[in-house]
């Protein structure tokens, strides 16, 4: 986890695939930032309330500084991977 500098505050959060952006962990949002650097451990272990998951074959093109809704629609959950997939719609 990193923390991202903008606009004379410090957000918590995970390196993006865009340049200089995180992915937000306490807004759930893409946010391009001034700097980042390591988060410090007396941060790491504080709850967001909220959810990160990772979404594969998405149709939708996450753009920077825009909030996304999706639904769940179905949990499917594997027992012999012990593994859960979860169906989401925009």
């Amino acid at each position: 986890m990193v923390c991202g500098y903008w606009q004379e505050c410090w957000y918590r959060g995970y390196i993006s695939t865009y340049p200089d952006s995180i992915f937000i962990i306490d807004e759930a949002r893409i946010l391009q930032v001034n700097e980042i650097v390591p988060c410090p451990k007396k941060y790491l272990n504080i709850c967001a309330f909220g959810v990160m998951c990772e979404i594969n074959h998405s149709t939708v093109k996450l753009e920077v500084g825009t909030f996304e809704v999706f639904c769940l629609l179905i949990q499917v959950i594997d027992t012999v991977t012990d593994t859960v997939f979860y169906y989401v719609t925009r």
